[in-house]
């Protein structure tokens, strides 16, 4: 998968908004200014990376199943997965993509994921 269309798939998510964090030179993705995905090249390596939350059960999954799968790259090891988005299945790729924007409606409050549903 290119970045392009990592972006293309998160934008018909639902109230997904995107930008871009200059001090990051990173591409974020959010739900209710909640975020729940980061796209970024890894300076170092070059690698094109994308940063998912996930429940910790499901990233410790993901982790010990695929050793490309690793913690999250500048983020909260438990919470959040990196993946080399251009090295990976796309049928993985998207169900990762989508267990992390259900994620991030999960970590909303309740109140704010009803309007969101309702607003479907």
């Amino acid at each position: 998968m290119k970045a392009q269309e990592i972006d293309a798939y998160f934008a018909q998510m639902a109230h997904v908004e995107s930008d871009y964090k200059e001090e990051w030179d990173a591409y974020r993705f959010m739900v209710a200014q909640k975020m729940f995905a980061m796209r970024t090249i890894i300076g170092t390596s070059g690698t094109a990376i994308v940063t998912l939350k996930l429940p910790p059960q499901e990233g410790a999954y993901y982790r010990e199943q695929y050793e490309f799968i690793t913690p999250g790259y500048y983020m909260n090891k438990v919470h959040w997965i990196s993946v080399p988005y251009e090295q990976v299945e796309d049928a993985l790729l998207k169900e990762l993509m989508d267990k992390a924007y259900t994620c991030g409606i999960q970590a909303l409050p309740k109140k704010v994921q009803k309007q969101l549903l309702d607003d479907h």
